[in-house]
């Protein structure tokens, strides 16, 4: 038998590993007639019947070998699956005391993964949901002023008229003088035409820019200035070369901060020019 143990340990090692490990996944605290581990007890049995015939040497030779080595093999394999199941009684804890919520005791009685299974669900009491934060309704936008009136021939000009008001926004207007081409004149004839804001002018049209310039006898000038793009960037919050140079007061006929032209309003009388036909500068 030591021949054998010294000519065979490895397979031995690996049949007893593997007993380890069956051992201890077919355990149970209170095992059944169908669990795995029911089945020990006839094993044992065999193995003492085995254990017998190699006593009694009742198969000799080549034969009688083959069958000790078994023996061996089967021997640690069964070796394995009582230590695998005795390591998990003496290191997993009692599933009764995890229940409880009760720490690992050698002590605490002992259940079984079916008696867990069975335990009977508790119910737990839905938490109050809280009710919805009111929304804070949408502070109503600002009216805008009345729309200005119509002014003496609107319809003898080429294009369309743009939308104007009657006053400024909360009585402030922008300061339109931070447009290169508008100075005191044209920002009061603008204020005439109810224009008192750069988002007005950002807003026009290839049509509005041909009224205005036609009306305000200045036919071409709000295109060549590029009045709507100044205005458009004005309008956001940016800046542009010449509104930093009215800024620093280096235009003298721009030298206002935006507050004097404020009544700055010059009702301009139109021109009796057919529709259709520009003006004469």
């Amino acid at each position: 038998m030591l021949y054998l143990l010294t000519a065979l340990w490895p397979f031995v090692a690996i049949a007893l590993v593997f007993g380890l490990a069956f051992g201890w996944w077919t355990s149970e605290r209170e095992p059944s007639r169908s669990s795995p581990t029911a089945w020990y007890g006839w094993l044992f049995i065999a193995g003492l019947i085995a254990a017998l015939i190699a006593f009694f040497q009742v198969y000799r030779g080549q034969m009688g070998l083959i069958v000790d080595a078994s023996l061996t093999l089967a021997a640690a394999y069964f070796l394995g699956c009582c230590l695998g199941c005795l390591f998990r009684h003496w290191t997993e804890p009692s599933l009764e005391a995890a229940v409880a919520g009760g720490g690992p005791s050698p002590m605490a009685p002992t259940m079984s993964r079916a008696s867990v299974a069975s335990a009977p669900t508790p119910v737990v009491a839905p938490a109050p949901v809280a009710a919805p934060a009111p929304v804070a309704a949408p502070a109503p936008a600002a009216a805008e002023p009345a729309a200005s009136p119509a002014v003496e021939g609107e319809s003898d000009y080429a294009g369309v008229r743009p939308q104007g008001f009657v006053t400024a926004r909360q009585g402030q207007g922008d300061n339109l003088k931070l447009i290169k081409g508008i100075g005191p004149q044209n920002e009061a004839r603008l204020h005439g035409l109810g224009i008192w804001h750069f988002d007005q002018i950002a807003k026009w049209t290839e049509q509005n820019a041909l009224w205005v310039g036609s009306y305000l006898a200045f036919p071409g000038r709000i295109e060549r200035e590029d009045w709507v793009t100044q205005a458009k960037a004005l309008a956001a919050g940016a800046t542009t070369e010449f509104a930093k140079r009215v800024e620093r007061g280096e235009v003298a006929s721009s030298l206002d901060d935006g507050s004097k032209g404020q009544t700055n309003v010059d009702v301009v009388a139109p021109r009796s020019t057919p529709k259709g036909e520009k003006p004469k500068s």
